[in-house]
């Protein structure tokens, strides 16, 4: 029986000494492998159309081509090859341009070691990962984001209620705290859940937050 394959991960990013720094922490690993270091979109579209990579952690402010025009490269050129963006940067209409562009992951800058490896792992296994604070804003926007923005079918399904409900899922508050705040049972506020994601066509959180952003919840000012 062969030995697993290391997740094979590209690092692009200007700053030399912080790629080398992610480079250190990502040893730790057992299952990934840094096979590159690229400081600008140019070299990240050359060094994915040249070499065999799993995945791309991509900073947003790099020369020549930017992150988000990179993303949009890859995503179109090698549909195989994941990406998570690591930046500084985890404003909501940020994480959401990444997300509409094709990324499948948003950490910040500031995730120690494990995230790191956690959210490389993640990705590599067909899910999605965000930091907790790109994970916030974004939610925080979907819950501020006015009702009569929205033109969406589906969208319009949901009742007072369950409006309220998504309102309260998005700024993260579980549904005990839910059914204290609304004044109705835990299994209510489950039964809401539950018809939320059906009406939107999602199956977990993440999948709210994607079909929230179709549904125009976000806005699309980017």
């Amino acid at each position: 029986m062969s030995a697993p394959t290391n997740i094979r991960v590209l690092i692009a990013d200007d700053h030399s000494l912080f790629a080398k720094l992610i480079q250190q922490m990502l040893r730790t690993s057992s299952d990934i492998e840094v096979v590159g270091i690229v400081t600008n979109g140019k070299e990240v579209v050359e060094y994915a159309e040249n070499h065999d990579i799993d995945l791309i952690l991509l900073d947003i402010d790099m020369p020549i081509m930017d992150g988000m025009q990179t993303l949009g490269k890859i995503v179109k050129n090698k549909k195989d090859t994941r990406i998570i963006m690591l930046s500084n940067h985890t404003e909501a209409w940020l994480v959401q341009k990444a997300l509409k562009i094709g990324a499948s992951g948003y950490i910040s800058k500031y995730a120690d070691s494990n995230e790191v490896v956690e959210a490389i792992v993640t990705v590599h296994n067909g899910g999605n990962y965000f930091c907790k604070t790109s994970f916030k804003n974004l939610m925080d926007r979907i819950a501020n984001k006015k009702t009569e923005s929205s033109h969406d079918h589906s969208y319009h399904e949901l009742t007072k209620r369950e409006m309220e409900v998504l309102k309260l899922i998005a700024k993260e508050f579980n549904s005990k705290e839910i059914s204290d705040q609304l004044c109705i049972s835990p299994r209510t506020v489950e039964t809401h859940r539950k018809n939320i994601l059906q009406k939107l066509g999602a199956k977990n959180t993440v999948g709210l937050i994607k079909a929230a952003m179709g549904a125009n919840l976000i806005p699309a000012d980017v």
